[in-house]
């Protein structure tokens, strides 16, 4: 995996004035916690959902205020 540097950031965020959302999961190794993955990550998904709506910008459905 790539490390992402300053540089790299500063170039998407020039992108583009809409806001960003990065959602990051610890992952696992073949086992016992994999079938958790999707779960914990539709949770994560559904947390920034409700976080963006707090600061009144809608869901995706709705489109971005």
């Amino acid at each position: 995996m790539d490390v992402l540097e300053g540089q790299d950031i500063k170039g998407l965020i020039s992108k583009s004035s809409a806001p960003f959302v990065s959602i990051y999961q610890p992952t696992h190794p073949t086992g016992t916690e994999v079938p958790q993955g999707p779960i914990r990550l539709k949770n994560l998904i559904r947390e920034a959902e409700e976080k963006i709506k707090a600061v009144g910008m809608g869901s995706p459905e709705e489109g971005l205020a």
